[in-house]
């Protein structure tokens, strides 16, 4: 990593956008993106108002990634990050919207399941035609 980090308290404080960038593996568009609509705090800017994340930022991407990688919708995911920043008492709602995507993954799954079944027999039909031409030369 190129630029310097400082300690403050428990956290490691300056890492610039693109080395957020590399070691989440999230664009530095998506980066902005994500502090845009709330996602994760307001990144604090040091000299010449260049973001300086910091290990909680980090932490806190890579779960959105991981959520984003299951497809659970950004709306979706502001709403259980808000809960989740408004602490503990919010338990019950934050488990009822993972839930939730955790059965909208499963049917997913099923869909996708069924595409490749689908796509299985279409190819063992054409192989089969295609040793029947080849059989009747």
């Amino acid at each position: 990593m190129g630029s310097k980090l400082y300690t403050y308290g428990a956290e490691v404080i300056g890492m610039k956008i693109s080395e957020v960038s590399e070691i989440t593996d999230i664009s530095t568009h998506t980066l902005r993106y994500y502090e845009k609509v709330g996602l994760i705090y307001p990144i604090q800017k040091g000299k010449g108002g260049i973001r300086e994340y910091t290990e909680q930022d980090v932490s806190r991407l890579k779960f959105i990634k991981c959520m984003r990688g299951a497809d659970v919708p950004i709306e979706s995911l502001k709403v259980y990050i808000d809960l989740y920043d408004e602490g503990d008492h919010t338990y019950e709602e934050r488990m009822s919207i993972l839930k939730k995507e955790y059965e909208n993954m499963l049917q997913k799954q099923k869909d996708v399941e069924a595409g490749v079944e689908y796509l299985k027999h279409k190819i063992e039909i054409l192989e089969k035609n295609e040793l029947d031409r080849k059989l009747k030369v």
